[in-house]
């Protein structure tokens, strides 16, 4: 039987409403015509929090770690045109800065959905 979690329903929003950013990450390099560099920014990174919202919105609800990990990759998304080209446009800017913050704003939301979770202390046995 499978273990269900009290916030399971947040984890599964979160990081299921990830998965579309994340693909959207991933195609936008074609659509917005950016350099190569944050191209394949784009690109790995995408990849990876497909892979790890999808993980986490189809069975790893208690897996909060996976969440911060996007959480990380999101903050590099809005952060990688500077750090990755100086012939960035403004289109590009815009695009990895909106992004990247719904990015952030998932996973944050995703990973709290786990850490609010009520701690069980471990069964003791009861003196006779």
């Amino acid at each position: 039987m499978a273990e269900t979690h009290p916030n399971q329903g947040q984890v599964k929003v979160a990081s299921g409403i990830d998965i579309p950013v994340a693909v959207w990450l991933f195609i936008s390099p074609w659509v917005v015509a950016m350099t190569m560099g944050l191209a394949w920014s784009n690109w790995i990174v995408g990849v990876i929090v497909v892979v790890l919202a999808c993980i986490r919105a189809f069975g790893a609800y208690g897996a909060e770690g996976i969440s911060w990990i996007n959480f990380v990759l999101g903050i590099w998304v809005i952060i990688s045109p500077w750090f990755i080209t100086r012939a960035a446009t403004d289109a590009d800017w815009w695009n990895n800065v909106l992004t990247g913050a719904a990015i952030v704003i998932l996973a944050f939301w995703s990973a709290m959905a786990t850490h609010s979770e009520p701690h069980t202390p471990p069964h003791t046995m009861q003196p006779a």
